[in-house]
């Protein structure tokens, strides 16, 4: 039995080992975020391609789950249910990776979100099908979702569960998870001390931001301190934007989608109106710690 609380043994890394193992994977969490699904929708991709199958069920509660998140499951041919049931709540915390004679448990207190997975302080206990009650776990999974409790979800009714617009202070607390407050101080010494990416202002018209990323030095940075990646679009101009990256955001939602054009440099476009990713429909730089001047 493994015992992960994100100090000497992140949840990622967990998640994303035995994703790569398993032909199979079900997840029972109260909570899906984009910040969780993103750093793991590559894996989990790679099941479903290979003839696997994926279940996740969550819950609508308090607004927190994102609908973004649940759609990039839909996109990749996973199959999501929702907890409605007004009289109890949805929260546990479970991931089942099976394979061939053998299954592997994940169970503890870890949402789907980004600090519930990289950082935050969690405790999680990973283990195998030789614990002799790992058997109930699955069993109990597959009741709630066989429930009548339990409704599916598609394209078409995503809406009517999770609504984006919802807001009350709560939910505003909790979607902050991911953001870092910059002050003008702070992008200062960014600027000062940080990779820097400068790129000029592109003819009026054009729809989008380019720029790319050393990956050799990327990735002996990534093994040092933490750092940001500062682009500076539409440099110098009225319509400058500055971008702050941090690496730990880089390391996990960003580069394992990344285009690498070749074998040096990550090639990045950015939608100007948008802030999105071309090769990510759900990674945005809007929301997040990004945007930092504008």
């Amino acid at each position: 039995m493994i015992f992960i609380n994100n100090r000497d043994r992140s949840l990622i890394d967990e998640l994303n080992n035995c994703l790569k193992n398993c032909n199979e994977c079900k997840i029972a969490v109260a909570y899906v975020r984009n910040s969780g699904v993103n750093p793991i929708i590559g894996n989990i991709e790679k099941v479903i391609k290979g003839g696997g199958n994926v279940k996740l069920i969550t819950s609508h509660q308090m607004g927190i789950t994102e609908s973004e998140a649940i759609e990039s499951l839909l996109d990749i041919g996973a199959v999501v249910k929702v907890f409605d049931n007004p009289k109890k709540t949805f929260h546990p915390k479970a991931y089942i990776f099976k394979s061939i004679g053998k299954s592997e448990y994940i169970i503890g207190s870890s949402n789907l979100s980004r600090s519930a997975i990289v950082d935050g302080i969690e405790w999680n206990l990973h283990f195998d099908s030789r614990n002799p009650s790992s058997f109930l776990i699955e069993d109990e999974f597959d009741r709630i979702w066989d429930s009548d409790d339990s409704r599916n979800i598609n394209k078409e009714n995503i809406g009517t569960f999770f609504n984006t617009d919802a807001k009350n202070d709560f939910t505003d607390f909790v979607k902050r998870e991911d953001t870092i407050t910059v002050s003008s101080n702070k992008l200062q010494e960014i600027l000062n001390n940080n990779v820097c990416y400068p790129v000029t202002k592109r003819p009026d018209g054009t729809t989008t931001w380019k720029f790319n990323l050393s990956v050799n030095k990327v990735s002996r940075l990534l093994n040092e301190n933490e750092f940001y990646v500062v682009v500076r679009c539409d440099y110098k101009s009225p319509d400058e934007v500055i971008f702050a990256i941090p690496s730990g955001y880089l390391k996990y939602n960003i580069f394992p989608y990344a285009n690498q054009g070749n074998s040096s440099r990550y090639l990045f476009e950015v939608n100007k109106r948008t802030f999105q990713f071309n090769w990510q429909r759900s990674i945005k730089m809007d929301g997040k710690p990004f945007v930092v001047s504008k």
